[in-house]
């Protein structure tokens, strides 16, 4: 009986792997500007995400690939206190 079960899990294992290979794409990176900072940044198009990240000024994006929701976002050089000095200096 031992047996059996170990060969069923290695064949549902074997399943598993299987289908998530066949399914997984590999990421696309697209070089694109910054949007904060101008330099070059990196654009991450995975399965159900897009994700936009600069090394130079630490900005993160990621958007949904469906729906175009933001999921996540970070942006050091666009803190409230930076945006209000802007607003009243302009």
């Amino acid at each position: 009986m031992k047996a059996m079960e170990g060969s069923a899990k290695h064949f549902l294992e074997s399943l598993l792997t299987s289908d998530i290979q066949k399914t997984a794409r590999p990421t696309q990176i697209q070089r694109v500007h910054c949007p904060t900072c101008g330099s070059y940044a990196e654009r991450h198009h995975e399965a159900n995400a897009i994700r936009t990240e600069c090394s130079h000024c630490d900005y993160l994006m990621t958007i949904c690939a469906q729906t175009g929701r933001v999921i996540e976002a970070y942006s050091p050089s666009f803190s409230p206190a930076t945006l209000a000095a802007a607003a009243i200096a302009a």
